[in-house]
């Protein structure tokens, strides 16, 4: 899940440049569809129904095949599918990804019978992108604290992922690493408010999971953990480094 920010106020629409902002917080969020027929479904929608300066690109990642665009506010949207699990190579707990042209022709020609009416079922947030100061210490908490494993590494960028898959959170520099944390939004216009993880609702997990933040000294919803409290709340929220705000939800 994502939850976008919104303008406070109109004079914030003077202040928020038409260039990405040297900030941490959201690089892109993915939306991964069930099939490909559907990815050349909305490919053919957008060559008609996409005002072009929205348009960023396409790219094949070996383990997907996806589209880019982003929205009036700048906000960097992918649209992508996944290839068979069978066709990603693994070496050493490492996913082969690259970034390679879409083969356009290819989609086109095996998969052009189907109209887009909007999102079909089954249609998940794959990952969240997001833009970081420093990969070490993205990669201390989301890999260290959060027990994401470290699938990927592209330059200026780590990848993790949980369950096999190749990557449910990237985290990249190429903004820079003298950049602004992610709570200066409020001042800058619209982005990322926070997203959210969805975990099975085990208490033990729960628990486990609390108490490594507060061994760790990392607060939740504004407050550091107390390793010793009883929590009945079925979601709650942390920060990581760059003060990037993440819900957990338990079902």
């Amino acid at each position: 899940m994502i939850i976008l920010t919104q303008l406070k106020n109109k004079l914030a629409d003077l202040k928020y440049p038409s260039i990405v902002k040297r900030e941490a917080g959201l690089y892109h969020f993915a939306i991964l569809l069930p099939e490909r027929e559907y990815l050349v479904a909305f490919l053919q929608h957008i060559k008609v129904n996409l005002d072009q300066q929205y348009y960023e690109g396409m790219a094949d990642h070996a383990v997907s095949e996806s589209i880019y665009i982003h929205d009036s506010d700048h906000i960097g949207i992918e649209i992508y599918r996944d290839r068979s699990p069978s066709e990603w190579i693994w070496n050493n707990n490492i996913v082969h990804m690259v970034t390679e042209p879409l083969d356009t022709i290819d989609l086109l020609t095996k998969h052009n019978t189907k109209t887009w009416n909007g999102m079909p079922l089954g249609t998940t947030i794959g990952h969240v992108h997001l833009h970081v100061s420093n990969l070490n210490r993205a990669k201390k908490f989301y890999n260290g604290t959060l027990g994401l494993y470290h699938t990927a590494t592209y330059p200026g960028a780590y990848f993790f992922a949980a369950d096999g898959y190749h990557h449910h959170i990237a985290t990249n520099t190429w903004i820079g690493t003298n950049i602004l944390p992610a709570n200066n939004n409020e001042q800058n216009g619209p982005g990322l408010d926070h997203y959210a993880i969805v975990l099975p609702n085990n208490n033990a997990d729960i628990r486990k999971l609390r108490n490594n933040f507060a061994n760790l000294r990392i607060g939740i919803d504004g407050n550091i953990a107390d390793a010793d409290r009883q929590y009945h709340d079925n979601s709650f929220y942390v920060y990581d480094p760059n003060g990037i705000k993440m819900q957990f939800l338990f079902c």
